[in-house]
């Protein structure tokens, strides 16, 4: 009898132990796991240094630190404290005259009236609202190929960034943004809050079962990621890995929301409703007149600049002819050169083309040069109207900027094209026999030179260019001007059309649910058992009934249910997540680094104690966000110094429920014993940057803005739907939350700086250092003509006495005056640039000032916030 057991036996039952072991462990850990208890709220701590106290915030952070033997920075100065608070709290810098009628000041509550002041700043929405746009993956397109335009979209921006002006309770904009139109499907900003389901990326189309599901998981996963601080999407096709939450709960929620539809909701007076007819009357009847004008043909802008002829002005479908209509065979050879333009849209057409054997408009032979998005070469013919290829297309592109020799032979039945001495379309056709030479474009300008036109002796048919006002040209071509006027007539009217009462919402069709099954493995093509209402069993100390409702509904009422729930004081996680998000607007870290994963494989508190005072702190105070400011902003904590100094650990130390093991130098402030130095996020910079320039346009609300982008930035985008914009304007210098948000083509000084795709919810902003940055700030056209424009500015305020230039230049760009040390040297700086542009530049005295103003742009005082 063999006594023992194997070395397999026994590796598969140790298998078998610890896996038990570790799913005992994790339930024991979803048991008592810190997010799932409601909070408490916890005594404040004694502590030692009791002056140091100003609110409860400060006595726990301190107990924290006095426990492993450290001491809190001392505070900052008071500039310092200022414009820490006005870029935090408004994104823009204080005044000089803010700083110093602060500096004045010497009551114990002068900081608190200079953080009220903030609060009670129009600003102070807009800054905070783009944190909440960042979570809402808030755009102005729909994302993917076509990325398509949302007009109403700025609608629900506008909202968040009046709710938080107006210090909305936390409960009522969470519950307006998932319920508005069932709690109050009677006004429009109710209806516009609930376009936070509607924030995310869409393919535009539902009736494919994959899509719907797929922007339901988004909007689950965001719900629950924003609001609740879970990966609750996870669950989508098996058990979460880490949390407890089943498939059996993703689905639940899928319940809520499954009967959720899509639409652009008018609610407006009888007599809104008639202007919008009319709007949008005009509307059709101005782009079939721009249809009309864009695909009917036209000579264009031209002129003769010694020899050579150059196209002024771009439009679509351009066409010039010279020569005989009874030329029958011959060769051309040009030389053609792609100046510029704007290839706004994907265009099969967009190209420079060359036409031979032309006898009129309507007929004859084309070489389309730079097709298919600039992939291609095509040969084509164009016969009474109707236009087909006939050989087929060759890969290659035509470049900006560069000639190009062009050469082609017409005999008989035969024609071949030549570029750069390479042979691209060798073939036969004897549609068109005789015809004269041609040339167009779309969408792009030309220059054209060198050109002769020989019969297949040698004799020469033309030479040069005849004058482009006598050539043979469409008899009703429409000039640019036309175009524009009727373009700027339909931005207009749906800028006026955008304006109206029009929500961009979501509703349910009916009171009767759509029912839901479990998707095996997540697969909507392999539905199983049915699934009722729900919310995650684990956050749950008794159940939550989703009740039927009533006849007269016109709504399930199942969100509705749901944000109760998340606003209810029992809820252990809604709270404790809002008033961590905002400790990391204001630290730059949350609390709980993690700010929307508070699950099991989420990050731990730092301070558990002081987060659920904090939450219960909120909650009791009426769900206001502007308290939580307040209170944050006036303890000591906010205000130290952000000066990192080694100190020696204090040997003795007391046991502390929150006790840390990193290294007692709180190396990376996780302790809280100074204020992080942080960059700037990319809007602030821009905003920052306009401020000090003074060019900053304050209007706010309405659609977004466009400012300018390089043509090679917008060629990279697949709809290529962005203005072309040669010279910004005040208009497009308002602050940046109002730039327009393009899914597929970001602002690239944004990008740079680290702004979100907004895919997909973001819960914290990275802060990359790159070169690309630095050069950013260093070349790109607008800092150079920001630069300028403040040189401008201080010039008319001080005249061009240096001293006084350089200090009203630090109060501008740093709402400080220089030391004596930087004053000495940005006036050596000034003069020496002075003498160096004194041969270059007609006015160099403003451009050496711009100099010193574009340097003050690149500083890290400038870019970061201490």
């Amino acid at each position: 009898m063999q006594r023992g057991f194997s070395i397999s036996t026994l590796f598969w039952l140790s298998l078998a132990i610890t896996t038990a072991m570790a799913a005992k462990a994790q339930a024991d850990d979803e048991q008592t796991h810190w997010a799932f208890r409601a909070p408490m709220r916890p005594p404040i701590p004694a502590v030692n240094n009791t002056s140091w106290v100003h609110t409860p915030v400060d006595a726990f952070v301190l107990d924290r630190l006095e426990a492993v033997g450290l001491r809190p920075n001392p505070r900052a100065d008071a500039v310092r404290r200022l414009r820490r608070a006005s870029l935090d709290l408004l994104g823009l810098p204080p005044t000089r005259q803010q700083v110093e009628t602060f500096l004045r000041d010497a009551s114990p509550d002068a900081w608190r009236r200079a953080v009220d002041r903030l609060l009670a700043s129009p600003h102070y929405g807009e800054r905070w609202g783009r944190h909440w746009l960042d979570l809402a993956r808030y755009a102005d397109s729909n994302g993917f190929e076509f990325d398509f335009e949302r007009p109403y979209a700025w609608h629900y921006r506008d909202y968040v960034i009046d709710s938080l002006n107006a210090d909305l309770p936390y409960d009522r904009f969470l519950t307006e943004q998932l319920a508005g139109d069932e709690t109050h499907p009677e006004r429009f900003e109710s209806l516009v809050a609930t376009g936070f389901c509607r924030s995310g990326p869409t393919v535009g189309n539902q009736t494919l079962d994959k899509n719907r599901y797929d922007e339901l998981d988004d909007v689950i996963s965001t719900t629950t990621e924003v609001f609740l601080g879970l990966t609750l999407g996870c669950a989508r096709c098996h058990d979460h890995k880490y949390d407890p939450i089943t498939q059996h709960d993703y689905y639940a929620m899928l319940a809520i929301f499954h009967s959720m539809a899509k639409r652009d909701h008018f609610v407006g007076t009888a007599q809104q409703r008639q202007q919008l007819s009319g709007i949008d009357q005009e509307l059709r009847g101005a782009r079939a007149e721009l249809k009309k004008l864009s695909n009917g043909p036209s000579r264009g802008r031209w002129r003769l600049d010694n020899g050579e002829l150059v196209q002024v002005a771009i439009a679509p479908n351009v066409r010039l002819f010279f020569g005989d209509p009874q030329w029958t065979d011959y060769t051309v050879e040009v030389e053609f050169q792609k100046t510029g333009g704007t290839e706004q849209a994907f265009n099969y057409e967009a190209g420079v083309c060359l036409a031979f054997r032309a006898t009129d408009l309507k007929n004859f032979y084309w070489a389309h040069l730079g097709v298919s998005d600039n992939r291609e070469h095509a040969f084509e013919i164009e016969h009474n109207g109707g236009r087909v290829p006939i050989f087929p297309k060759v890969s290659g592109n035509i470049d900006r900027n560069r000639w190009y020799r062009l050469k082609a032979e017409m005999l008989g039945e035969s024609m071949r094209v030549w570029l750069d001495g390479m042979l691209l379309f060798d073939m036969r056709d004897q549609r068109h026999a005789r015809g004269g030479i041609g040339f167009g474009n779309w969408l792009t300008t030309t220059r054209w030179r060198r050109l002769t036109v020989r019969d297949p002796n040698g004799k020469v048919l033309l030479n040069g260019f005849d004058d482009p006002n006598q050539g043979l040209q469409p008899s009703t071509a429409p000039n640019a001007s036309t175009r524009d006027a009727v373009n700027a007539r339909i931005t207009a009217l749906e800028n006026q059309k955008a304006r109206m009462p029009i929500a961009m919402s979501i509703y349910d069709p009916a009171r009767t649910p759509r029912v839901t099954k479990l998707f095996v493995r997540g697969d909507h093509r392999n539905p199983g058992p049915v699934v009722e209402p729900a919310v995650p069993v684990a956050l749950l100390t008794e159940p939550l009934p989703f009740p039927e409702p009533p006849e007269s509904a016109k709504t399930t009422g199942r969100r509705a249910v749901l944000a109760a729930w998340l606003t209810s004081p029992h809820n252990p996680l809604t709270a404790r997540v809002m008033v961590n998000r905002i400790w990391q607007y204001h630290f730059g870290r949350g609390l709980v680094p993690s700010s929307s994963n508070f699950g099991l494989n989420g990050d731990e508190p730092s301070h558990p104690r002081l987060l659920d005072w904090l939450a219960v702190e909120f909650i009791e105070s009426g769900w206001s966000i502007k308290h939580m400011h307040r209170l944050i902003m006036t303890s000591h904590v906010y205000q130290q110094s952000s000066q990192r100094a080694p100190r020696p650990p204090d040997p003795a130390r007391s046991t502390n429920p929150d006790q840390h093991s990193a290294g007692t130098d709180d190396a990376d402030g996780r302790l809280l014993s100074r204020f992080r130095l942080r960059r700037l996020e990319a809007e602030v910079l821009r905003d920052r940057i306009l401020a000090a320039s003074g060019s900053i346009n304050v209007r706010m609300r309405g659609p977004g803005i466009r400012p300018r982008m390089h043509p090679s930035v917008i060629a990279t985008s697949t709809t290529r739907k962005w203005p072309t914009v040669d010279r910004e304007e005040p208009r497009h210098w308002r602050r940046s939350v109002y730039i327009f948000t393009r899914r597929s083509i970001l602002l690239p000084l944004l990008e740079v700086f680290d702004a979100p795709p907004t895919t997909e919810s973001c819960e914290r902003r990275q802060a990359t250092i790159v070169p690309t940055q630095a050069l950013q700030l260093l070349n790109d056209r607008f800092s150079h003509e920001q630069s300028l424009a403040m040189a401008a500015a201080v010039s008319r305020d001080v005249g061009s006495h240096v001293a006084q230039q350089v200090r009203t230049v630090y109060w501008r760009a740093l709402s400080r005056p220089p030391s004596a040390e930087e004053q000495a040297d940005c006036i050596r700086f000034v003069q020496q640039q002075r003498t160096y542009h004194a041969t270059r530049h007609q006015d160099p005295k403003r451009i050496a000032l711009a100099d010193l103003c574009h340097v003050m742009f690149n500083l890290n005082e400038f870019a970061y916030l201490d």
